[in-house]
């Protein structure tokens, strides 16, 4: 399985920070705040970054089991973590 993300910044959609942000005190949302003290979202998982979270996501891994006596072989996933189900399932990607 290949798995292609492409990261959009804030430029494109105008946001604080972006391209026609003139400077000052930047705007920080109570719930942005929130998750920055707690590093925990909402739900309780754990805070990422971009890179954090492709790091966490490469864990899950495809294992092939050689059975015994030419049996021929099991191909298995590893238990994904809770942030890592949710991610797969916010691209849509069936671990299945």
């Amino acid at each position: 399985m290949t798995l292609l993300l492409a990261v959009s910044g804030c430029r494109s959609r105008g946001c604080p920070g972006g391209e026609g942000f003139t400077g000052g005190q930047k705007f920080v949302s109570p719930s942005a705040k929130k998750k920055a003290d707690s590093k925990k979202t909402v739900e309780g998982l754990p805070v990422h970054s971009f890179w954090t979270l492709l790091d966490d996501l490469a864990t899950l891994v495809l294992n092939t089991v050689q059975l015994p006596t030419d049996e021929g072989s099991i191909t298995m996933a590893t238990q994904p973590t809770a942030p890592q189900s949710k991610a797969f399932k916010l691209l849509e990607v069936c671990l299945n």
